[in-house]
């Protein structure tokens, strides 16, 4: 009897060894996967050897670690100093510069003094329909006391809830408007490879200027694409302390650049992070989050829009109405901003 009850007891154990070994194995494919990606995009490495690296690096981990033989164990270990040399310098790598697209070379960074934030290299670019964009950088200091409310603007540019870009917009009394919007930072228009944003490719690059920069940007385009504002329910406080979210994050990525991760952030929810009242009724485990074609929903759901009607009905509410003229026709931002929203366009240019 005490023979068979030692035979149960060690019967488990080849299959908790077995199951230990399955689990193993998966982490080892998940860690070579990363490798393979991080050297194929590593920022400042030259073509010649990152590529070559990153395409022979899953393939030779793996064989290391799986082809059966009598030194598999030695190997193994190998696998395993290699994969803790990489992930050392993986996390501790610093983004480097670059050569930065035109609209994205200066970074904006804000002084406070009192209810006062100026903010440097505030953005107030010409987008032309057919001539190249004329990128203006000035200083713009706004009253905190000021600032009466915040909308979120989201711009679909395909047919998948992937393809869509959120960014905001916030209201001042005196009729002026920043845009605000989280970036990947780019060196390259043309030629964009969403993939590299799991590997600690791209920096996080923040936009703050006008309207008449951040939302024609997105309309002077060839293809007509739609346009949708929805006013921010939240009070007054919450905005603020939403806004000065937004100066902290300037600042802090002025004087440390951090990586733009797909994994870890959108453009939505770059911005949403701002705010701790309103991620903090965003569910940790909604994966829509990091979808931006669902943040409308996501924001129904904590509140800060308004939740009083279905997403589509709100949507088509939202809308940016048609007929809207170039903004260069306009003598100030604030009349343009007014005209796309359909008020008296006051201070037309002639």
């Amino acid at each position: 009897m005490t023979d068979g009850l030692l035979s149960l007891l060690r019967r488990p154990a080849p299959r908790l060894r077995w199951g230990g070994e399955i689990l193993m194995g998966l982490a080892i494919v998940a860690a070579s996967v990363v490798v393979a990606g991080g050297l194929y995009y590593w920022p400042g490495l030259p073509d010649l050897l990152k590529k070559p690296l990153g395409l022979a690096a899953f393939p030779v981990l793996l064989t290391l670690w799986f082809w059966p033989g009598g030194s598999q164990r030695r190997r193994q270990f190998g696998v395993l100093a290699v994969l803790l040399v990489f992930f050392v310098a993986y996390y501790s790598k610093e983004p480097v510069d670059r050569d930065w697209v035109p609209l994205h070379e200066r970074k904006v960074y804000a002084d406070v003094r009192g209810n006062e934030v100026t903010f440097h290299n505030f953005r107030d670019a010409i987008h032309y329909v057919n001539d190249p964009v004329d990128v203006r950088w000035t200083r713009e200091t706004f009253s905190l006391d000021e600032l009466e409310g915040a909308q979120f603007i989201v711009q679909p540019f395909g047919d998948t809830p992937f393809t869509v870009h959120i960014f905001m917009s916030f209201r001042f009394s005196d009729g002026r408007r920043i845009a605000v919007s989280v970036e990947a930072r780019r060196v390259d228009w043309n030629n964009f490879d969403p993939v590299a944003g799991f590997f600690r490719h791209f920096q996080s690059y923040l936009v703050v200027g006008t309207e008449r920069d951040l939302v024609w940007k997105r309309l002077a385009r060839d293809e007509p694409y739609k346009m949708y504002f929805y006013d921010v329910t939240e009070d007054d406080a919450v905005i603020r302390r939403l806004f000065e979210g937004l100066i902290d994050y300037a600042n802090s990525l002025a004087a440390r650049p951090q990586y733009y991760s797909t994994l870890e952030e959108s453009c939505f929810t770059g911005l949403v992070k701002l705010s701790p009242e309103i991620s903090s009724e965003i569910d940790w485990w909604d994966i829509r989050r990091w979808i931006p074609g669902y943040a409308v929903h996501v924001l129904q759901g904590a509140g800060a829009v308004d939740d009083t009607l279905p997403a589509e009905a709100l949507r088509e509410r939202s809308r940016l109405r048609s007929g809207i003229r170039p903004p260069w026709e306009f003598e100030t931002d604030e009349a343009w901003s007014t005209h796309i929203r359909g008020g008296p366009a006051s201070g037309e240019g002639g």
